[in-house]
Parts: C-alpha cells; structure tokens; sequence
C-alpha cells in the first residue's frame, strides 16, 4: 500500500488509523503463520515515528528556560503552557530550528507552570 502524507498532523493521525484498519483486515483474513504485507508494516512503523509526541528536554541559566525538542522540519509544532495541567494556552509556534533541533526560550517566573509541544 502506498501512501501519500500531506504535511498535516490531521492527514498523518488519519493515515495512520487507515494503516491500522488494514493491517486488522490482513489478520482476520490471514491463518496465523501468514505475515501480513512488509509495505504495510513499513507504512505502520513510519506513521507511528511520525506521531510520536517529542521529548523536551531543558536548560535553565542566568534567569532564562530554554526548551528544545527534536522534531521534522516539515512539522508545524505549538508550545503550550498550563500552571494547573488543564488548562493550556499557547505559547508560541515560531522556534529556532537548527539541524531538526527545536529551542524556544523564555524568561522565567516565579510562578509555576508546565510546557507541552504539540503538532
């Protein structure tokens, strides 16, 4: 099966949702020593990497947080930020990119809060 992904996180959730649904197909129509087709697998595993929530990981120094994440250039990323983890505002979509390597950085409050990226 071949697919095409548009850069839209919309479009990739519902590719690989697709993938999911035929890889199901292959296995009730499948005796169970049948592997299902590699493409299919190799189109599951490629959504599932593209899907994965990046990791933060931070700095802190001379009053300034510095998150950086790594991610694919073609991603459209949101930085969004709670005091309470429910309530979530955004923060920014404008990072410095270098080498598939995200940062946004930012002075620090006092107050707490908690940062999320999203796509």
């Amino acid at each position: 099966m071949s697919m095409y992904l548009q850069r839209n996180a919309g479009q990739w959730v519902e590719a690989l949702q697709t993938t999911e649904q035929a890889l199901a197909q292959v296995y009730a129509q499948s005796l169970p020593d049948d592997e299902p087709p590699a493409e299919l697998l190799k189109s599951l595993t490629e959504l599932q990497i593209l899907l994965a929530p990046p990791t933060l990981a931070f700095t802190l120094a001379a009053g300034q947080l510095t998150l950086q994440w790594d991610g694919r250039p073609d991603a459209q990323y949101k930085l969004e930020s709670s005091s309470d983890l429910t309530s979530w505002t955004a923060r920014s979509t404008n990072f410095t990119v270098i080498t598939n390597t995200f940062s946004w950085t930012t002075n620090v409050t006092n107050s707490q809060q908690f940062f999320r990226v999203t796509f």
